[in-house]
Order: structure tokens, then sequence, then C-alpha cells
């Protein structure tokens, strides 16, 4: 009795101990991936994605990954298959005579062996409750957080970096937002961004929503009547009434929850390897690393959406801007010491607008001009002045004038380069898809709830399994035993 009483233990610590492995939360790696740039040959949005999910070697090297899935769908065969056909079996037996009552010991010796079997199924009860709980907790949470969170955060991004565009290369000096002549920017490809991911994931949550507010209120239902069904088998080992036909209906009703656990066991271990695979893709585009995003996303992102438009002609407002404003400067300024011809002292000594490409230099030559001491229009009549101290203190108004049109022009041109600084990120898909991505953050969170609840639905399959059995063995040693009145 000790020796099988250990190795039962041991079967049973050694169970409980590999689904504590499988559930405990891991950080997510990159090796965790589909492996797909191991089946195409580089990046190209003509890349098949079902070719890779369907190649055999990426298949047979990832093998590891489906152990689980493989093991809880053989479970759920085998208590679909095997119970019709055991129970066929066993109540053939019982018409044969073939479970004969025995004496007194060898059937208390039997029901000693079937009570710790009984523990057994209540301690992995106690765990599948824990673990579906938490699970569907940890699901019910994460996968509408990533919805909600993709809506919320680059979708909102995007539109507001259009309008931010908009407003940094346009025209204000009358209080409302004008174009500007010379600059035809159009932020359509930012809507249609927006509105094709908006519209993908409207239908994709759309079509969950229904069914995601019942996960967690099906799961502690589920989860309940296994709990109450695991007790309901100690009150009847404890008064062994209506044997053998209560252990047999009973055992059929084990068997239908244990088909409904293995099959919820292997749907949500089957989101798990989603969610874990999805969390390592992720990661290995955060990385710049080979995978579905940078070998299939990201060359998609950039032949559908064209942002080389926006950027170029940001990039020509700013040198326009530019431009014009070194231009307007030239017609007021030389290298004469002399205010008889124009007033200014040219700043970095520019002879031509060209000199003035971007943003940069032209703040650099404004910053370096100054109004001429023989003007006597600065504070210090005898001294130069700059540009800005000129527009707010020069005594003669034309002069003051001149200065404040200058730095108007710089206004517009540096508004045009903070438009820029909006818009060069978007030369590259890549910082596109991570800002798609950073809504993300949820992604552990599904993969570990999955997880936990697959293994807790498998758990409980494994424990009606059980239960199954001891109805069956119960059935027998629970009689009376022979010469009992």
């Amino acid at each position: 009795m000790s020796m099988i009483s250990r190795k039962g233990l041991a079967i049973a610590a050694v169970t409980l101990l590999a689904l504590f492995v499988v559930v405990m939360p891991s950080p997510v790696s990159a090796r965790d991936s589909l492996e797909c740039e191991k089946v195409w040959t580089g990046p190209s949005s003509t890349n098949d994605v079902f070719a890779c999910l369907s190649d055999v070697n990426r298949i047979k090297a990832q093998w590891r990954y489906y152990v689980f899935p493989a093991i809880s769908a053989l479970l759920f065969l085998v208590i679909l298959i095997t119970f019709p056909i055991v129970f066929l079996c066993v109540c053939c037996c019982r018409c044969c005579s073939c479970c004969k009552r025995r004496d007194a010991h060898v059937t208390a010796n039997s029901r000693c062996f079937l009570w710790m079997w009984i523990a057994y199924a209540i301690l992995w009860c106690c765990g599948m409750g824990i673990l579906v709980i938490y699970g569907a907790q940890l699901v019910a949470i994460a996968l509408p957080a990533v919805f909600d969170d993709t809506m919320d955060g680059p979708l909102k991004y995007f539109n507001y970096t259009a309008d931010k565009l908009i407003d940094f290369t346009s025209n204000w000096s009358t209080g409302e937002r004008k174009p500007l002549a010379g600059i035809d920017l159009d932020t359509e490809v930012f809507a249609n961004i927006s509105n094709t991911v908006a519209d993908y994931l409207t239908d994709i949550r759309d079509m969950i929503s229904g069914y995601l507010k019942w996960v967690p209120i099906v799961s502690y239902c589920i989860g309940g009547v296994g709990v109450v069904l695991m007790f309901l088998m100690i009150f009847l080992a404890c008064c062994r009434c209506c044997v053998p036909c209560l252990p047999m209906g009973l055992s059929c009703v084990y068997w239908i929850f244990g088909v409904v656990y293995s099959l919820l066991g292997f749907a949500a271990i089957l989101l798990a390897y989603v969610a874990t695979v999805g969390c390592g893709e992720i990661e290995l585009q955060y990385n710049r690393e080979p995978g579905v995003l940078q070998w299939f996303l990201v060359p998609y992102c950039q032949e559908t959406f064209d942002f080389s438009t926006i950027n170029t002609a940001v990039r020509d407002a700013e040198k326009l801007l530019s431009e014009q404003s070194c231009n307007a400067l030239l017609h007021l300024c030389d290298d004469s010491p002399s205010p008889l011809t124009r007033p200014l002292t040219c700043g970095k000594g520019i002879t031509s607008p060209n000199d003035c490409p971007d943003i940069g230099t032209m703040a650099a030559v404004l910053e370096d001009t100054y109004v001429k001491a023989g003007t006597t229009a600065c504070p210090d009549k005898d001294k130069p002045c700059s540009l800005i101290e000129c527009a707010v203190n020069c005594t003669i108004e034309e002069v003051r004038t001149i200065a404040s049109g200058l730095l108007s022009f710089a206004t517009v041109a540096s508004n045009a380069s903070i438009a820029v600084s909006y818009a060069r990120p978007l030369l590259e898909c890549n910082f596109v898809v991570d800002r798609l991505l950073s809504a993300m953050d949820s992604c552990n969170d599904l993969k570990i709830g999955s997880l936990m609840l697959g293994t807790g639905f498998f758990l409980g399959g494994l424990m009606f399994g059980l239960a199954i059995y001891i109805m069956f063995r119960g059935s027998c040693v629970w009689r009376k035993p022979k010469g009992a009145k």
C-alpha cells in the first residue's frame, strides 16, 4: 500500500510541477516567433504568410511550441472516444457478473486506494479553479485593451500629426489658418492609414466583443460547476448510496464536462500560442530583426502608404520659406558700413537666396544680421543692434517695421521647420509600425492569461478523466462486501 501511495503521490507531484512550469510567466523572447525569415528570401510585400505557416521544415524546427497543444488535443480525443467504449465494457462486465463482491478487508483496501485518487482529484480541482479564475480575468482585460489602446493611441497620434503639419505650414498672420502660397501639402495619406486601421480593428472588435464579455462569466460558471461536481464525488464516496447506478450515471456527467474542459483548454492554449509568437514578432520589430513585421508588414506599408510626398512637401516648404526670408533680407542689407544704400548688415556674408537652403542656416543668418549704427535707429544710436532688439526698441518706425517683417518671415520658416520635425520620422514605415504596436503593452498579459486559462481547463480535463475512473472503480468497490448485511 505504501509503495503504491508513494508512486501515486509522485505522479501527482510531477504532474503539478510540470503544469506549474508551463504556467509560470516567462519574459517574451525574440526567439518566440514564427521564424518566417527562414522560409522567405528577404523583405517583400509579396511574401506569403500562409506559405510560411505551412512550411514543413519550419514546423519541425518549432516542434516544442506544438507539444502542449498536441497533448491538449490528444486529451480531448482520448476523453471523447474512449469513454463510450469503456462505459459499454463496464456495463457488459456487470451484466456478465464480472464485478463480484469481495471480502471486507479487500474492499476496505480498495476503498482506501480510491480515497487517495479522490484526494488528487480535489487537489487538481483547486489548482484548476485558481488558474481558470485568474486566467479568464487577465484575458477579459487584456484583449479589449489591445483594441482600445490602438484606437485611442496610435490612430489619434496620426490624426494629431496631420493637424500639426497643416498648422505649421499655414499663415496665421490674420489669426486664422490659411495656406501659404507655393506649399501644396496633402495629408490624405494620414486619413487613409487611420481609416484603414480603424475599420480593420473595428470589424474585429465588433466580431469578438459579443463573445468576449462571456469569457469570464462562462469560465467562472464552468469552473464553479466543476468544483461542485468534484466535491459531490466526496459525498458519494462517504455515503456509498445508489451503487452502482449513481456512480455510473455520474460518470456520464463527468464525461460531458471532461469533453468541454479539454476542448476549451485546447482553444485557450492555441490562443496562448498565438499571443506568444505575436509578442515575439513585436520584439523582433522593435529590435529591427527579420520577422513577419520586418519582412512583410513594413514593405507592405512602404508600397501602400506613400509618406514620401508629405516629407518632400514639408522640406520644399522649409526651403522656400528660408530662401524667401533671405531674399527679402538681401534687399535690405549689404557688407558696406554705410547706411545710405541699405540699413542692415548681412549676416554670415550671404550674397544669394541659395545661401539659405534650410531653416537652420536662415536662423543663423538672421541672428548675425544687425541694424547699422549709422541709421541712428537703434536704442544706442552709436552702436548697431540686432533685429530682435530693433523690432521692439528702434526709434525710427520704418526701420522697426523692416525688422519686424523679417522676423515674421523667420517665424513662418521656423514653423515649417517644426513641421519637418513631425514629418521626418515618417520617412520610415518602421516608425509607423512601431506607433501601431505601441498599443500592445497588454501583449504579455494576454499571453499569460490565455496560458493560465488553457492550463486550467487542461487540468480540469485531466481531473474529470480521473473522476471517471473513480466512478467506474467506485461502482464496484463501494458495494457492500461479501457477507455484509
